[in-house]
């Protein structure tokens, strides 16, 4: 220890000569030994300090040979954080999923919530927002809230795929006014291909639309997960959490519809 101490010190010296003495002139009056000391390290490490066994000097380990507390990063405080609320999403996923499936009855109540997951994630991809999932998400859960208050005297799928085709055309028309944008050809296919399992349920008989909802579902999670995996349009968050969301209702829709 000793002698690695003696090393670095000295090769601290030669690098903090190297840059010429105008850099002792720099130091305010007010600079601590603590505070030079860090000045020295920083330039011997650029140097290429490293100790008599052939490994570089870290912050920590010259914090310790001077008795200064060791230098904490962001990565430590993130660790300090229990892994079950860094999982946030999945909790709340599950949480909705819950909610959303009590006193379900037929699986094509839940038609809506397959056409909102295709209009949060085309709304993100023509705003170019992936934090404008959320509140797209938000806004879905007021619509079908609504829908169901009125005793589905309107059915919020048919609201939602319409808002769908309202944002298609703000894409359109904005990239008719820039030609650098362009309406997102995979979020227009999805909500085509979900809009249509979501119609065609609502369409046909409950067992089936039951079914059909339950399967539009589980693509959809598969279409969550990759978005998560790619990091892509939405906050990893989000496709976290419609992830959880669509896999539980789908699920749930089976369970129901096999045991009704």
């Amino acid at each position: 220890m000793l002698e690695a101490s003696l090393l670095h010190a000295l090769a601290l010296t030669l690098a903090v000569r190297s840059q010429g003495q105008n850099h002792w002139s720099s130091w305010g009056p007010n600079q601590t030994g603590i505070q030079r000391f860090r000045t020295y390290q920083a330039r011997g490490i650029a140097a290429g300090t490293v100790l008599g066994n052939g490994r570089a000097m870290t912050p920590d380990a010259d914090a310790r040979m001077v008795g200064a507390p060791p230098m904490r990063t962001d990565a430590d405080a993130s660790n300090r954080i229990p892994a079950v609320l860094r999982r946030w999403p999945t909790l709340a996923g599950l949480g909705f999923a819950a909610l959303v499936a009590l006193g379900m009855t037929s699986g094509t109540e839940i038609a809506a919530v397959l056409a909102a997951a295709a209009v949060m994630y085309l709304g993100a991809a023509v705003l170019r927002r992936p934090r404008a999932a959320w509140p797209l998400f938000f806004a879905t859960v007021v619509v079908i809230t609504v829908g169901r208050m009125l005793d589905d005297r309107y059915e919020p799928t048919w609201i939602l795929l319409g808002a769908g085709i309202v944002l298609v055309g703000y894409g359109l028309v904005r990239g008719a006014i820039s030609p650098s944008y362009e309406v997102p050809p995979l979020q227009t296919v999805a909500l085509l291909g979900f809009g249509a399992i979501a119609t065609v349920a609502l369409l046909t008989s409950p067992v089936i639309g039951s079914y059909l909802v339950a399967l539009g579902l589980l693509g959809h999670s598969a279409w969550d997960l990759y978005h998560h995996a790619t990091k892509a349009v939405v906050v990893r968050s989000a496709a976290e959490f419609c992830f959880v969301l669509d896999a539980g209702l789908a699920l749930a829709i089976v369970i129901v519809t096999a045991t009704a």
